[in-house]
């Protein structure tokens, strides 16, 4: 009987490690496969490192009931490559602005799901963009201002300098 089934999509980050799991009661062995090949891995975790683009494609496991309960197969676990973010654009590394001014703050990266600004590296309520604004600038506003690239599941995060 299956508990927990393996995730149904997620990412590998190439070069990273990367594993998929299943939970099951009265099972004695585990057969995985990709794409319908056997894989040559038999224990209830499936593991890639580093995970590579060849590693791309659809896993499910096999396994073998202790009688008298039925052999059980898995659903599809559909896994895609990633890879790690990196910041190619930085925002500006020393800025003054007018009291009373805007600011805006700009960052590219590769690879990237979302984005976190952070002032004095305290994470910025709602600033998960690539461009942070400051519509009207206080004297409370002056700190040191840094961004993190999050990217995909599996994979590192970049912070611009």
């Amino acid at each position: 009987q299956i508990v927990t089934q393996p995730v149904s999509s997620s990412y590998g980050c190439i070069g990273a490690p990367f594993s998929l799991n299943i939970v099951a009661n009265n099972v004695t062995s585990y057969a995985w496969s990709k794409d319908g090949s056997l894989i040559g891995q038999t224990t209830s975790t499936m593991s890639r490192n580093p995970f590579t683009v060849p590693d791309t494609g659809v896993y499910t496991v096999e396994m073998v009931g202790i009688a008298p309960c039925p052999n059980v197969t898995s659903t599809n676990a559909k896994v895609l490559p990633t890879t790690a973010s990196v910041i190619t654009i930085e925002p500006v590394a020393s800025t003054d602005v007018c009291i009373g001014n805007s600011l805006k703050l700009f960052v590219s990266s590769t690879a990237t799901a979302s984005y976190q600004w952070k002032k004095n590296g305290v994470d910025i309520s709602g600033a998960t963009s690539d461009t942070f604004k400051i519509p009207s600038v206080t004297t409370a506003d002056a700190a040191t201002y840094s961004v993190i690239a999050v990217a995909y599941n599996g994979c590192t995060n970049d912070t611009s300098s």
